[in-house]
Protein backbone atom coordinates (compact mmCIF):
# COMPACT_ATOMS: atom_id res chain seq x y z
CA UNK A 1 0.00 0.00 0.00
CA UNK A 2 1.13 3.46 -1.13
CA UNK A 3 1.88 5.81 2.56
CA UNK A 4 1.95 8.50 -0.37
CA UNK A 5 -1.84 8.54 -0.13
CA UNK A 6 -2.23 9.26 3.79
CA UNK A 7 -1.62 13.02 4.12
CA UNK A 8 -0.38 12.67 8.56
CA UNK A 9 0.61 15.82 10.41
CA UNK A 10 1.40 14.96 14.03
CA UNK A 11 -0.34 12.06 14.09
CA UNK A 12 -3.72 12.89 12.73
CA UNK A 13 -4.45 11.64 9.67
CA UNK A 14 -6.12 14.51 7.44
CA UNK A 15 -6.95 12.53 4.23
CA UNK A 16 -6.97 9.53 2.89
CA UNK A 17 -6.28 10.00 -1.26
CA UNK A 18 -6.13 6.34 -2.50
CA UNK A 19 -8.56 4.10 -4.18
CA UNK A 20 -7.48 0.70 -2.67
CA UNK A 21 -10.55 -1.78 -1.60
CA UNK A 22 -8.40 -2.83 1.64
CA UNK A 23 -6.73 -0.11 4.03
CA UNK A 24 -4.44 0.02 6.44
CA UNK A 25 -3.88 3.24 8.22
CA UNK A 26 -0.09 3.60 9.16
CA UNK A 27 0.87 2.80 12.71
CA UNK A 28 1.83 6.39 13.29
CA UNK A 29 -1.89 8.15 13.57
CA UNK A 30 -3.60 8.42 16.55
CA UNK A 31 -6.32 10.40 15.49
CA UNK A 32 -8.64 9.09 12.27
CA UNK A 33 -9.10 13.33 11.40
CA UNK A 34 -12.06 15.31 10.64
CA UNK A 35 -13.91 13.34 7.16
CA UNK A 36 -10.59 11.66 6.25
CA UNK A 37 -12.41 8.70 4.34
CA UNK A 38 -15.94 10.64 3.98
CA UNK A 39 -17.56 9.05 0.85
CA UNK A 40 -15.14 6.81 0.04
CA UNK A 41 -16.80 4.31 -1.44
CA UNK A 42 -14.22 2.46 -2.26
CA UNK A 43 -13.05 1.04 0.50
CA UNK A 44 -14.28 -1.93 2.01
CA UNK A 45 -12.31 -2.94 5.21
CA UNK A 46 -10.13 -0.45 7.37
CA UNK A 47 -7.57 -1.63 9.70
CA UNK A 48 -6.59 0.07 12.42
CA UNK A 49 -2.92 1.22 14.39
CA UNK A 50 -3.10 0.24 17.68
CA UNK A 51 -2.52 3.55 19.14
CA UNK A 52 -5.32 5.16 17.86
CA UNK A 53 -7.60 7.15 20.32
CA UNK A 54 -9.89 9.03 18.67
CA UNK A 55 -11.86 8.68 15.27
CA UNK A 56 -13.14 12.18 14.35
CA UNK A 57 -16.41 14.12 12.82
CA UNK A 58 -17.67 12.32 10.07
CA UNK A 59 -14.15 10.04 9.37
CA UNK A 60 -16.04 7.41 7.76
CA UNK A 61 -19.39 9.15 6.77
CA UNK A 62 -20.99 8.08 3.36
CA UNK A 63 -18.44 4.88 3.06
CA UNK A 64 -21.64 3.15 1.63
CA UNK A 65 -19.11 -0.43 0.77
CA UNK A 66 -17.36 -0.46 4.22
CA UNK A 67 -18.29 -3.62 5.69
CA UNK A 68 -15.54 -4.42 8.05
CA UNK A 69 -13.39 -2.58 10.58
CA UNK A 70 -11.55 -3.46 13.34
CA UNK A 71 -11.34 -0.88 16.65
CA UNK A 72 -8.40 -1.75 18.37
CA UNK A 73 -7.81 -1.53 22.03
CA UNK A 74 -7.43 1.89 23.16
CA UNK A 75 -9.54 3.74 21.04
CA UNK A 76 -11.46 6.27 23.65
CA UNK A 77 -13.91 8.33 21.34
CA UNK A 78 -16.16 8.05 18.39
CA UNK A 79 -16.98 11.58 17.46
CA UNK A 80 -20.44 12.96 15.55
CA UNK A 81 -21.49 11.22 12.30
CA UNK A 82 -17.94 9.25 12.29
CA UNK A 83 -19.69 6.27 10.77
CA UNK A 84 -23.16 7.82 9.49
CA UNK A 85 -23.95 6.08 6.33
CA UNK A 86 -22.19 3.42 6.37
CA UNK A 87 -24.80 1.45 4.82
CA UNK A 88 -22.93 -2.03 4.34
CA UNK A 89 -21.46 -2.71 8.30
CA UNK A 90 -23.24 -5.12 10.01
CA UNK A 91 -21.13 -5.53 13.07
CA UNK A 92 -18.85 -4.16 15.08
CA UNK A 93 -16.75 -4.45 18.00
CA UNK A 94 -16.36 -1.52 20.57
CA UNK A 95 -13.26 -1.83 22.85
CA UNK A 96 -13.38 -1.70 26.42
CA UNK A 97 -11.53 1.47 26.41
CA UNK A 98 -13.86 3.39 24.80
CA UNK A 99 -15.19 6.15 26.83
CA UNK A 100 -17.61 8.18 24.37
CA UNK A 101 -19.93 7.71 21.40
CA UNK A 102 -21.01 11.19 19.90
CA UNK A 103 -24.39 11.68 18.54
CA UNK A 104 -25.29 10.26 15.18
CA UNK A 105 -22.13 8.12 15.49
CA UNK A 106 -23.75 4.91 13.71
CA UNK A 107 -26.86 6.91 11.79
CA UNK A 108 -28.08 5.42 9.06
CA UNK A 109 -26.08 1.97 9.27
CA UNK A 110 -29.09 0.10 7.77
CA UNK A 111 -27.23 -3.01 8.00
CA UNK A 112 -26.03 -3.22 11.40
CA UNK A 113 -26.99 -5.94 13.42
CA UNK A 114 -24.69 -6.73 16.30
CA UNK A 115 -23.12 -4.00 18.35
CA UNK A 116 -21.74 -4.29 21.99
CA UNK A 117 -21.62 -1.47 24.34
CA UNK A 118 -18.36 -1.35 27.14
CA UNK A 119 -19.59 -1.01 30.81
CA UNK A 120 -16.36 1.66 30.75
CA UNK A 121 -18.74 3.46 28.72
CA UNK A 122 -19.43 7.13 29.79
CA UNK A 123 -21.61 8.88 27.23
CA UNK A 124 -23.79 7.61 24.87
CA UNK A 125 -25.00 10.19 22.23
CA UNK A 126 -28.17 9.61 20.23
CA UNK A 127 -25.85 7.31 18.28
CA UNK A 128 -27.95 4.47 16.36
CA UNK A 129 -30.63 6.56 14.71
CA UNK A 130 -32.01 4.91 11.48
CA UNK A 131 -29.77 1.26 12.87
CA UNK A 132 -33.28 -0.51 12.25
CA UNK A 133 -31.51 -3.97 11.95
CA UNK A 134 -29.78 -3.69 15.77
CA UNK A 135 -31.22 -6.40 18.00
CA UNK A 136 -32.20 -4.18 20.33
CA UNK A 137 -33.04 -5.57 24.20
CA UNK A 138 -36.73 -4.56 24.73
CA UNK A 139 -38.47 -4.61 28.37
CA UNK A 140 -41.48 -2.66 28.82
CA UNK A 141 -41.39 -0.42 25.96
CA UNK A 142 -37.65 0.29 26.68
CA UNK A 143 -34.86 -0.10 23.64
CA UNK A 144 -31.83 -1.57 25.75
CA UNK A 145 -28.10 -2.25 24.13
CA UNK A 146 -25.91 -4.26 26.84
CA UNK A 147 -26.70 -2.18 29.63
CA UNK A 148 -27.24 0.92 28.56
CA UNK A 149 -31.18 2.30 28.15
CA UNK A 150 -30.83 4.17 24.72
CA UNK A 151 -34.31 4.56 23.59
CA UNK A 152 -38.10 3.48 23.74
CA UNK A 153 -40.28 1.87 21.24
CA UNK A 154 -42.27 4.44 19.93
CA UNK A 155 -46.03 4.01 19.45
CA UNK A 156 -47.44 2.63 15.70
CA UNK A 157 -49.53 5.16 14.54
CA UNK A 158 -48.92 8.19 16.32
CA UNK A 159 -47.99 10.89 13.58
CA UNK A 160 -44.12 12.85 14.73
CA UNK A 161 -45.50 16.24 16.04
CA UNK A 162 -42.92 18.93 14.21
CA UNK A 163 -42.86 21.01 17.35
CA UNK A 164 -40.55 18.48 18.43
CA UNK A 165 -36.80 19.68 18.21
CA UNK A 166 -34.20 18.03 20.61
CA UNK A 167 -31.05 19.96 20.64
CA UNK A 168 -27.67 17.74 21.27
CA UNK A 169 -25.06 20.29 22.69
CA UNK A 170 -21.63 19.57 21.44
CA UNK A 171 -20.41 22.99 23.18
CA UNK A 172 -21.75 26.50 23.91
CA UNK A 173 -21.92 27.93 20.64
CA UNK A 174 -22.65 24.49 18.42
CA UNK A 175 -25.48 22.65 18.50
CA UNK A 176 -27.63 20.02 16.00
CA UNK A 177 -31.29 20.32 15.92
CA UNK A 178 -33.13 17.46 15.30
CA UNK A 179 -36.33 17.75 13.59
CA UNK A 180 -39.59 15.84 14.65
CA UNK A 181 -37.86 13.10 16.65
CA UNK A 182 -40.40 13.14 19.37
CA UNK A 183 -40.98 9.79 20.71
CA UNK A 184 -44.89 10.70 20.81
CA UNK A 185 -45.06 7.63 22.99
CA UNK A 186 -48.21 6.39 25.24
CA UNK A 187 -45.55 5.21 27.89
CA UNK A 188 -46.55 6.91 31.34
CA UNK A 189 -44.15 4.79 33.88
CA UNK A 190 -41.23 3.13 33.66
CA UNK A 191 -38.69 1.27 35.44
CA UNK A 192 -35.77 0.92 34.06
CA UNK A 193 -34.29 -3.15 34.42
CA UNK A 194 -31.58 -3.78 37.25
CA UNK A 195 -27.91 -3.90 35.97
CA UNK A 196 -28.35 -0.64 33.68
CA UNK A 197 -25.28 1.71 34.05
CA UNK A 198 -26.65 4.49 31.92
CA UNK A 199 -29.52 6.56 30.00
CA UNK A 200 -28.19 7.40 26.57
CA UNK A 201 -28.32 10.97 24.94
CA UNK A 202 -32.13 11.04 23.73
CA UNK A 203 -33.05 8.29 25.04
CA UNK A 204 -36.62 9.24 26.67
CA UNK A 205 -36.48 12.82 24.60
CA UNK A 206 -39.97 14.25 24.37
CA UNK A 207 -42.16 11.07 25.87
CA UNK A 208 -44.56 13.60 26.48
CA UNK A 209 -46.68 11.22 28.08
CA UNK A 210 -44.01 10.16 30.61
CA UNK A 211 -44.94 10.24 34.55
CA UNK A 212 -42.86 8.44 36.38
CA UNK A 213 -39.48 7.22 36.07
CA UNK A 214 -37.83 4.87 38.73
CA UNK A 215 -33.78 4.45 38.07
CA UNK A 216 -32.48 1.65 39.74
CA UNK A 217 -28.95 1.80 42.01
CA UNK A 218 -25.77 1.02 39.69
CA UNK A 219 -26.70 3.58 36.70
CA UNK A 220 -23.69 5.90 36.92
CA UNK A 221 -24.79 8.08 33.58
CA UNK A 222 -27.28 10.36 32.19
CA UNK A 223 -26.67 11.35 29.34
CA UNK A 224 -27.58 14.49 26.64
CA UNK A 225 -30.72 15.44 26.47
CA UNK A 226 -32.14 11.84 28.25
CA UNK A 227 -35.65 13.14 29.25
CA UNK A 228 -35.73 16.57 27.32
CA UNK A 229 -39.05 17.76 26.85
CA UNK A 230 -41.05 15.06 29.58
CA UNK A 231 -43.57 17.22 29.83
CA UNK A 232 -45.22 15.18 32.32
CA UNK A 233 -42.43 13.85 34.66
CA UNK A 234 -43.16 15.41 38.04
CA UNK A 235 -40.26 14.01 40.27
CA UNK A 236 -36.82 11.87 39.55
CA UNK A 237 -35.08 10.43 42.60
CA UNK A 238 -31.80 10.00 40.73
CA UNK A 239 -30.01 7.15 43.13
CA UNK A 240 -26.56 7.28 44.96
CA UNK A 241 -23.73 5.67 42.10
CA UNK A 242 -25.02 8.44 39.56
CA UNK A 243 -22.13 10.58 39.08
CA UNK A 244 -23.14 12.43 35.75
CA UNK A 245 -25.66 14.12 34.40
CA UNK A 246 -25.81 15.47 30.67
CA UNK A 247 -26.40 18.42 29.60
CA UNK A 248 -30.06 19.49 28.88
CA UNK A 249 -31.02 16.11 30.58
CA UNK A 250 -34.13 17.21 32.28
CA UNK A 251 -34.36 20.45 29.82
CA UNK A 252 -38.17 21.75 29.05
CA UNK A 253 -39.48 19.09 31.72
CA UNK A 254 -42.41 21.77 33.00
CA UNK A 255 -44.17 19.75 35.19
CA UNK A 256 -41.20 18.57 37.66
CA UNK A 257 -41.55 19.69 40.80
CA UNK A 258 -38.78 17.99 42.46
CA UNK A 259 -35.24 16.33 41.98
CA UNK A 260 -33.30 14.82 44.47
CA UNK A 261 -29.19 15.08 43.32
CA UNK A 262 -27.21 11.97 45.01
CA UNK A 263 -24.20 13.05 47.13
CA UNK A 264 -22.31 10.85 44.34
CA UNK A 265 -22.90 13.87 41.57
CA UNK A 266 -19.60 15.17 40.14
CA UNK A 267 -21.07 16.88 37.26
CA UNK A 268 -24.48 18.72 37.04
CA UNK A 269 -24.21 19.07 32.74
CA UNK A 270 -21.86 21.69 31.12
CA UNK A 271 -25.41 23.51 30.52
CA UNK A 272 -29.34 23.58 30.53
CA UNK A 273 -29.47 20.33 32.32
CA UNK A 274 -32.74 21.60 33.89
CA UNK A 275 -33.32 24.97 31.84
CA UNK A 276 -37.58 25.66 31.80
CA UNK A 277 -38.38 23.70 34.44
CA UNK A 278 -41.00 25.72 34.85
CA UNK A 279 -42.72 23.63 38.28
CA UNK A 280 -39.05 23.13 40.09
CA UNK A 281 -39.19 24.54 43.07
CA UNK A 282 -36.35 24.20 45.79
CA UNK A 283 -32.54 22.21 45.08
CA UNK A 284 -29.98 21.01 46.74
CA UNK A 285 -26.63 20.57 44.91
CA UNK A 286 -24.49 17.56 46.09
CA UNK A 287 -21.04 18.40 48.28
CA UNK A 288 -19.19 17.43 45.42
CA UNK A 289 -20.09 19.73 42.72
CA UNK A 290 -17.38 22.44 41.66
CA UNK A 291 -19.61 23.75 39.01
CA UNK A 292 -23.17 25.07 38.08
CA UNK A 293 -22.96 24.68 34.07
CA UNK A 294 -24.00 27.79 31.31
CA UNK A 295 -27.96 27.92 31.91
CA UNK A 296 -28.21 25.03 33.91
CA UNK A 297 -31.36 26.34 35.85
CA UNK A 298 -32.34 29.28 33.62
CA UNK A 299 -35.86 29.68 32.83
CA UNK A 300 -36.95 27.69 36.15
CA UNK A 301 -39.42 30.26 36.91
CA UNK A 302 -40.86 28.47 40.09
CA UNK A 303 -37.22 28.29 41.78
CA UNK A 304 -37.37 29.55 45.18
CA UNK A 305 -34.28 28.40 46.89
CA UNK A 306 -31.09 26.55 46.06
CA UNK A 307 -28.23 25.38 48.69
CA UNK A 308 -25.23 25.55 47.34
CA UNK A 309 -22.24 22.90 48.59
CA UNK A 310 -19.05 24.14 50.16
CA UNK A 311 -17.12 23.35 46.97
CA UNK A 312 -18.75 25.06 44.46
CA UNK A 313 -16.25 27.44 42.38
CA UNK A 314 -17.88 28.70 39.52
CA UNK A 315 -21.09 29.68 38.80
CA UNK A 316 -21.00 30.33 34.91
CA UNK A 317 -23.00 32.07 32.40
CA UNK A 318 -26.73 32.27 32.80
CA UNK A 319 -26.76 29.60 35.37
CA UNK A 320 -29.93 31.02 37.26
CA UNK A 321 -31.23 33.44 34.53
CA UNK A 322 -34.64 34.21 34.63
CA UNK A 323 -35.36 32.45 38.02
CA UNK A 324 -38.03 35.08 38.73
CA UNK A 325 -39.22 33.56 41.95
CA UNK A 326 -35.79 32.92 43.48
CA UNK A 327 -35.35 34.27 46.76
CA UNK A 328 -32.75 33.02 48.76
CA UNK A 329 -29.08 31.57 47.47
CA UNK A 330 -25.89 31.68 49.70
CA UNK A 331 -23.19 31.81 47.93
CA UNK A 332 -20.29 29.84 49.58
CA UNK A 333 -17.08 31.58 50.46
CA UNK A 334 -15.02 29.22 47.57
CA UNK A 335 -16.91 30.45 45.03
CA UNK A 336 -14.43 32.52 42.44
CA UNK A 337 -15.90 33.69 39.65
CA UNK A 338 -19.48 34.26 38.08
CA UNK A 339 -20.55 34.47 35.05
CA UNK A 340 -22.30 36.60 32.63
CA UNK A 341 -25.79 36.90 32.93
CA UNK A 342 -25.96 34.15 35.90
CA UNK A 343 -29.03 36.66 38.12
CA UNK A 344 -30.16 38.02 35.54
CA UNK A 345 -33.83 38.57 35.91
CA UNK A 346 -34.12 37.26 39.45
CA UNK A 347 -36.52 39.87 40.01
CA UNK A 348 -37.64 38.33 43.77
CA UNK A 349 -34.15 37.97 44.94
CA UNK A 350 -33.65 40.54 47.93
CA UNK A 351 -29.94 39.73 49.31
CA UNK A 352 -26.49 38.25 47.93
CA UNK A 353 -23.24 38.50 49.40
CA UNK A 354 -20.68 38.11 46.97
CA UNK A 355 -17.93 36.10 48.25
CA UNK A 356 -13.81 37.27 49.31
CA UNK A 357 -12.17 36.31 46.29
CA UNK A 358 -13.95 37.29 43.44
CA UNK A 359 -12.93 39.35 41.14
CA UNK A 360 -14.76 40.55 38.64
CA UNK A 361 -19.35 41.26 38.45
CA UNK A 362 -19.55 40.63 35.02
CA UNK A 363 -21.69 41.37 32.14
CA UNK A 364 -25.68 41.72 32.77
CA UNK A 365 -24.98 39.56 35.86
CA UNK A 366 -27.92 41.36 38.22
CA UNK A 367 -29.31 43.10 35.25
CA UNK A 368 -33.34 43.50 35.60
CA UNK A 369 -33.29 42.31 39.14
CA UNK A 370 -35.51 44.64 41.86
CA UNK A 371 -35.07 46.04 45.21
CA UNK A 372 -31.31 43.85 45.41
CA UNK A 373 -29.19 44.50 48.47
CA UNK A 374 -25.65 42.85 47.58
CA UNK A 375 -22.29 42.81 49.53
CA UNK A 376 -19.74 43.66 47.41
CA UNK A 377 -16.11 42.58 49.03
CA UNK A 378 -12.67 44.80 48.51
CA UNK A 379 -11.42 41.51 46.48
CA UNK A 380 -13.85 42.65 43.31
CA UNK A 381 -11.48 44.86 40.86
CA UNK A 382 -13.50 44.82 37.51
CA UNK A 383 -17.53 45.73 37.36
CA UNK A 384 -18.98 45.61 33.48
CA UNK A 385 -21.01 48.53 33.01
CA UNK A 386 -23.94 46.53 32.57
CA UNK A 387 -23.47 44.01 35.12
CA UNK A 388 -26.25 46.09 36.89
CA UNK A 389 -28.53 47.22 34.18
CA UNK A 390 -32.37 47.77 34.75
CA UNK A 391 -31.25 47.07 38.22
CA UNK A 392 -34.09 49.44 39.87
CA UNK A 393 -33.58 50.52 43.84
CA UNK A 394 -30.10 48.80 44.35
CA UNK A 395 -28.51 48.96 47.81
CA UNK A 396 -24.84 47.99 47.38
CA UNK A 397 -22.78 47.51 50.87
CA UNK A 398 -19.27 47.83 50.37
CA UNK A 399 -15.89 48.77 52.41
CA UNK A 400 -14.49 52.51 52.29
CA UNK A 401 -12.03 52.56 49.07
CA UNK A 402 -13.16 49.37 46.88
CA UNK A 403 -13.63 49.76 43.23
CA UNK A 404 -17.04 49.05 43.77
CA UNK A 405 -17.62 52.16 45.98
CA UNK A 406 -15.90 54.07 43.10
CA UNK A 407 -17.99 52.52 40.71
CA UNK A 408 -21.04 53.08 41.81
CA UNK A 409 -20.20 56.44 43.26
CA UNK A 410 -20.59 57.88 39.63
CA UNK A 411 -24.46 57.17 40.12
CA UNK A 412 -27.35 58.94 42.07
CA UNK A 413 -29.75 56.00 41.73
CA UNK A 414 -27.74 53.64 43.90
CA UNK A 415 -27.51 53.56 47.68
CA UNK A 416 -24.40 53.24 49.24
CA UNK A 417 -23.66 51.52 52.36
Amino acid sequence: MNNDNFIVENGVLKEYRGNEKHVVVPNEVIVIGEGAFYKNEKIASVKLPKGLKIIDNSAFDGCSNLFEIDLPEGLEDIDVFAFDGCRSLKSIHLPESLKTICFHAFRNCSALSTINLPDNIKNIGYAFSGCDNIKYQVENGVRYIGNWAVDVVRTEGMPLDEEYKYAIFNDWMDMHIMDGIGKNTTLEEVSLRKGTIGVASGAFVNCVNLKSIIIPSGVKYLGDGAFYGCGNLSEVNIPEGVTDIGSGAFMNCGNLIKVILPDTIKDIGDFSTFRNCDGLINVRIPDNVKAIGYNVFDGCISLKSVKLPGSLGVIYDAAFCYCTSLENIDLPDSVREIGEWAFYGCGELKSIKIPDGVQKIASMTFAECKGLTINIPASVTDIDSDAFENAVDLTVMTPEGSFARKFFNKTDTVKII
